[in-house]
């Protein structure tokens, strides 16, 4: 199964935020900042495993045309449409948490699926992982190494305000 986002509304960080916490205050640099913000955000979600904000993700499947499972971005409050690659809308069934089975047979793939989560609430050590995570790529705008701690780990502190927040998969 892959799965590109497309689109995010709602964000947990708006270019605004980033602006403020990076202490610019021209224009000149909005594409970059947003892009920025833009995978900051998706490395938190993809470090904590939850969704933040509304995303419309397009999805291909291999296998089982039929059945999506959304595992990497949980937990979905609501499936709001989901349509073909025509822009047809396709009928489905949510299986909460994270489950979409088709209804009705698609024409063209591959589908696009919009779902909501919420992210009024999201606590500010999420918040701030993210800002953290926009400020260290903004300043390091090149590749480098990164040194490891003394059990060969390296643990930003970024990833240490997520830690509590990383949903667990368990398999069966």
């Amino acid at each position: 199964m892959i799965y590109k986002i497309v689109s995010r509304s709602n964000p947990p960080v708006s270019l605004s935020q980033a602006k403020a916490h990076l202490r610019v205050t021209h224009n000149l640099e909005d594409d970059l900042i947003q892009g920025i913000v833009d995978a900051s955000i998706e490395w938190a979600e993809f470090y904590t495993g939850m969704a933040l904000g509304v995303n419309v993700v397009e999805a291909v499947s291999e296998v089982d045309l039929t059945t999506y499972k959304i595992g990497r971005y949980l937990p979905i409050d609501s499936i709001d449409s989901v349509v073909d690659d025509d822009d047809t809308a396709v009928a489905f069934t949510f299986v909460y948490p994270s489950e979409v089975v088709l209804d009705d047979e698609v024409e063209e793939y591959p589908i696009t699926i919009t779902y909501t989560t919420s992210v009024d609430n999201l606590p500010n050590p999420i918040i701030m992982a993210i800002l953290l995570k926009v400020g260290d790529l903004y300043d390091y705008r090149t590749d480098r190494g990164i040194p490891l701690s003394q059990d060969g780990q390296y643990r930003s502190v970024a990833e240490m305000l997520l830690q509590p927040y990383k949903l667990l998969e368990f398999s069966p």
